[in-house]
This record gives C-alpha cells, sequence and structure tokens, in this order.
C-alpha cells in the first residue's frame, strides 16, 4: 500500500514540477501570447500546452508505473483520475479566460496519456514483463 501511494504521489510532483517550468519557458518563449495571469487566448500557445500536457502524463504515468513495480498500469489509472479530478478544478478556476475546445482537450487527455505511459512501461501488454526462467541442466 506505501509503495502505491508513493509512485502516484511521484507521478504528481514530477507532472506538477515539470508543468510549472514548461509553462514559465512557454511564457518565456511567447510572452505576447499570455496575459499578467498566464492564460491566453492564442491557438497555437493552447495547443503547446496541451502537447505539453499529453507529453508530461505519459511520463508521469510511466514513472509511476516504475515505481508501483506491481499493478503497473492500474496506478497510472489512478494517478490519471486524481489529475483529471484536480484539473476539472483548475479549469474551472479559468473557465472564462479560455475557449472551451482547450478546457475539454485538456480534460479528455490526462486519463488516456497517463494510461498511455503505463502501458508504455509494461512493454505495451499491460502486464508485467517476467525474466525468463533459466533450468540448470
Amino acid at each position: 500500500m506505501g509503495r502505491s501511494i508513493v509512485a502516484v504521489l511521484v507521478g504528481m510532483v514530477v507532472w506538477a514540477v515539470l508543468w510549472v517550468s514548461g509553462n514559465a519557458g512557454l511564457r518565456a518563449l511567447m510572452p505576447d501570447a499570455f496575459d499578467p495571469e498566464g492564460t491566453t487566448q492564442s491557438g497555437a500557445a493552447l495547443a503547446l500546452i496541451l502537447v505539453e500536457s499529453v507529453v508530461l502524463s505519459v511520463l508521469a504515468g510511466y514513472v509511476t508505473a516504475a515505481l508501483a513495480r506491481r499493478r503497473m498500469v492500474t496506478h497510472a489509472v489512478v494517478l490519471g483520475f486524481i489529475q483529471l479530478v484536480l484539473g476539472i478544478m483548475v479549469q474551472v478556476s479559468v473557465w472564462e479566460r479560455m475557449p472551451l475546445w482547450y478546457h475539454l482537450s485538456f480534460l479528455a487527455l490526462l486519463i488516456p496519456a497517463n494510461v498511455l505511459g503505463g502501458v508504455w512501461r509494461v512493454g505495451g501488454t499491460g502486464q508485467a514483463r517476467r525474466e525468463p526462467t533459466v533450468v540448470a541442466g
């Protein structure tokens, strides 16, 4: 149980730290696209933010699965649901400042991207790889 909690928490921290720094970098690269609160209506900036979110969610799902060791994809799914709940709260807080397509896309991609990271970690089968049995003989 403890390892499961740590795996999910580490996945959340990985996503959050890289999200904050990635968004800071994006604002530095495209300063005219963002308002003082850090929101944007720029289609190009929003598309890059979505790509960033997907990449970070895949990475967070991968890290979570790697740390979990058992039921790896299940842990990535749990992380995805937690991110979805947190994401809904954040998106509601900026609902008026960004277009609907962005909010819906951001939220819809969180769980699948985390699951993809978990599946990628276990080699695409949904099961942990087993070491071959060596028979002395």
